[in-house]
């Protein structure tokens, strides 16, 4: 193989190489996003719940249970921040 040729062969290759890299980036970018709207999503609904269980309690007149959960809530959200902020120390 001639000198000319064997470099386009190198620089094709490098380009379809490069090219691919890039597809490959924004699909799993594409997932991630995806992934993390659904994550939203759920912790969204969830929060809806929660407020709707309170709404109820509060409604019949059982304060120290909606204080309760409202307490037990606080702490596991203090929990779970403290264990982010270890993993990230």
């Amino acid at each position: 193989m001639r000198l000319r040729a064997r470099l386009w062969l190198i620089l094709y290759s490098m380009a379809i190489l490069w090219i691919g890299i890039g597809i490959g980036i924004r699909i799993n970018l594409h997932r991630t996003a995806i992934e993390i709207d659904n994550t939203q999503a759920i912790l969204a609904f969830n929060r809806l719940l929660e407020g709707r269980r309170l709404e109820l309690l509060l409604s019949k007149g059982c304060l120290e249970a909606a204080k309760e959960k409202v307490d037990i809530r606080i702490d596991h959200a203090l929990r779970s921040t403290l264990m982010i902020v270890t993993r990230i120390c």
